[in-house]
């Protein structure tokens, strides 16, 4: 039997063994563990950078007049904000290489691809002589080509409150914002009537003669608010289009009530057979008019007046349907069919010349829309031809509350018909507007806030600007809006 030092002295020789063996098995594991990790770190910053380098650049393809303009700020930009998140040196690598690609991946979406390559040295993995390794990533963000009309308000309170030029220069940073070439813009405005300043088109900023631009600066804040014509023609604009699958949107600006609403109106044929105080408001009395066919008028009255202020402008409604845009200003459409009528000679004494308010208002195309809905009670009446009237409703053009009411139903029932659509609205209101016209516009945008938000309509967002200095912020924050949606 050897001696029990001898077999300790065996054990102790064979534990160095495996121990050794066990070590150079284990150290190129660890080693490879720890470069891993290190790789890891710079590929995960890398990520980071080209992620961030192609959100900017998506974001900024509406830098540039020309398509290769804006790929060429979009490669600028995502360069810079490349190596602004992956510093030149990061963890000891080198040569970064860098591509940036802009691609219509599908119809009207624009895709930047950001493509990064760096060499990075090993440390452990030195020993199996690798030296160096690369390590690469990339980022995408997409770009949705959008549709976008503004509506804005150029009633005359904009111009008593000096805000008629702050909201040109809201609206043109905003205009500023979108893509020439890709996105399209247009143009309604509305006082008394509505005008199409600019359709909806690709070339918005560079038209030769009127584009989207001139005609905002050439705005002139005058007439009435009569909403729900320009938000009307604004939907029908972006029908027109043929793009059921585009990111439709309409803008809505406006500064107060609506208080204006078009309609085919019946003349005073006979005596209504009513005459209570206060005259002249109530007269039992014909119209004045020597052409007694229906006339189609624009109604509106001032927010602050009595209940029996109104004024109004019409014509004969042959052949004025559908209803030529901005006709308020047209003398030659409003002469025709207005000898001898009262309104001719003074527009508040329109009532004269109309027998009552129609249950529906005219929108361009000739379409009618009810003006009843969730204001209420209007005092309304029409009663069979030649029956003689014997209520004060008969005088429904006298009451304010009831015009006022009509124009807020019309309204949200048009901006509710363009939602079923699939257009997104979004709406600002400027100043003391007050508690329904804020109600009116979280229902007209479809905003969370609203008490009829509908899930099932695209949900929309009402920005409230307390003056004028907050419009530049309340047009950029729906820009905002738009173009996150777009990506």
């Amino acid at each position: 039997m050897k001696p029990l030092s001898d077999r300790n002295k065996r054990q102790r020789g064979f534990a160095v063994l495996i121990t050794a063996l066990f070590l150079l098995g284990i150290i190129p594991v660890l080693g490879l563990a720890i470069d891993a990790s290190y790789l890891y770190a710079v590929r995960a910053k890398l990520s980071t950078a080209c992620d961030a380098g192609a959100l900017a650049a998506a974001r900024s393809l509406n830098v540039g007049l020309t398509l290769a303009e804006q790929e060429a700020s979009a490669a600028a930009r995502a360069r810079a904000f490349f190596d602004a998140n992956f510093p030149e040196g990061y963890f000891r690598s080198r040569n970064p290489r860098v591509t940036v690609s802009v691609a219509e991946t599908s119809y009207r979406t624009r895709t930047v691809t950001v493509s990064a390559i760096v060499d990075v040295p090993t440390y452990f993995m030195r020993i199996l002589r690798l030296e160096s390794t690369t390590v690469s990533a990339y980022g995408k963000a997409s770009r949705r080509d959008v549709n976008v009309m503004l509506v804005l308000d150029r009633s005359g309170s904009l111009d008593q409150a000096n805000a008629c030029n702050p909201l040109k220069s809201a609206a043109l940073g905003f205009v500023n914002q979108f893509a020439a070439g890709r996105d399209r813009l247009g143009l309604i405005s509305f006082g008394g009537t509505y005008r199409v300043d600019f359709a909806p088109a690709m070339d918005f900023k560079t038209r030769s003669g009127s584009n989207i631009v001139t005609m905002l600066n050439a705005l002139n804040c005058t007439g009435g608010t009569n909403s729900a014509q320009a938000f009307y023609a604004a939907q029908k604009q972006l029908e027109a289009l043929n793009e059921p699958g585009a990111l439709n949107v309409i803008l809505f600006f406006t500064d107060g009530q609506p208080n204006t609403v078009t309609f085919d109106l019946r003349v005073r044929t006979t005596g209504l057979g009513y005459t209570a105080a206060p005259s002249p408001y109530y007269s039992n009395s014909r119209s004045s008019c020597s052409d007694t066919s229906n006339k189609v008028g624009w109604v509106w009255t001032t927010e602050t007046s009595g209940a029996t202020t109104v004024s109004g402008i019409m014509r004969p409604d042959a052949p004025a349907i559908p209803v030529p845009e901005d006709f308020e200003t047209q003398s030659s459409y409003l002469a025709a069919g207005s000898t001898n009528c009262a309104y001719a000679s003074t527009r508040s004494y329109v009532y004269r010349d109309i027998a009552w308010m129609p249950p529906a208002a005219l929108m361009p195309d000739g379409t009618t829309v009810p003006i009843t809905g969730y204001r209420g009670p209007l005092q309304t009446y029409s009663p069979p031809s030649g029956v003689t009237c014997r209520d004060s409703a008969c005088y429904s053009m006298q009451h304010r509350d009831t015009l006022i009411y009509a124009a807020h139903n019309v309204l949200d029932r048009v901006a509710t018909t363009a939602r079923q659509n699939s257009t997104l609205v979004y709406a600002i209101g400027l100043g003391n507007v007050g508690p329904e016209q804020d109600r009116l516009l979280r229902r007209v945008s479809n905003d969370p806030a609203s008490e009829i938000y509908t899930q099932s309509q695209p949900t929309g967002l009402y920005v409230y600007a307390p003056d004028a200095t907050q419009l530049n912020s309340a047009f950029a924050r729906i820009a905002g809006e738009i173009l996150r949606l777009a990506r």
